[in-house]
């Protein structure tokens, strides 16, 4: 006879600590997945503040606007293609 079945005082604990460790394993699952959320988010935001900084800086500018003249030219509109 498990000993949540008793009818007893004895039992009656027993019913109290599987409720609580229920709600603990409840609770821990929650927080696991809070954690990968926010994983997710931090890693979301530091692959998008990596991208700013490749293409912020004054090198990645430039290439911008030699594509645009470029195809606004009409110049070599294969080689403008390879830089995009």
């Amino acid at each position: 006879m498990d000993v949540a079945e008793r009818q007893d005082e004895l039992g009656c604990l027993a019913r109290v600590f599987t409720r609580i460790a229920r709600q603990v394993q409840a609770r821990e699952q929650s927080l696991r997945q809070q954690v990968e959320a926010l994983r997710i988010e931090v890693d979301d935001v530091k692959t998008r503040r990596q991208g700013a900084e490749v293409t912020e800086t004054e090198y990645f500018q430039q290439l911008q606007q030699q594509v645009r003249d470029l195809r606004s030219s009409g110049q070599n509109p294969k080689h403008s293609e390879e830089l995009e």
